[in-house]
């Protein structure tokens, strides 16, 4: 089965394993936080800050435009009040008649 000559063989197969399964260890273990959300090195307050902050800017516009659509329609109401009906072009018959 195995020879004294084998075993010279094995030897340093067996040492370049155990760095290998390290890091396959490794790797192993950030995947596992990746896939559970505890990333090393990610503050997670910070993002939730982050992201309440663009949610509010987010209903300030949203406020704002609804102001601005409002203003808008009163102006249009406005003008359309003032302005006398329109006047209807002439039709084919009577743009020959002149």
């Amino acid at each position: 089965m195995l020879n004294s000559g084998d075993i010279w063989i094995l030897v340093p197969l067996f040492a370049l394993s155990i760095p290998i399964v390290a890091i396959l260890i490794s790797h192993q273990q950030k995947m596992a936080a990746i896939i559970h959300g505890n990333v090393p090195g990610k503050n997670n307050e910070a993002l939730a800050n982050e992201v309440q902050s663009l949610r509010s800017e987010v209903e300030q516009l949203k406020s704002v435009v609804g102001y601005q659509s409002a203003q808008l329609e009163r102006l249009n109401y406005a003008n359309q009040s003032l302005t006398t009906p329109p006047v209807q072009a002439p039709t084919i018959s009577e743009r020959l008649q002149c």
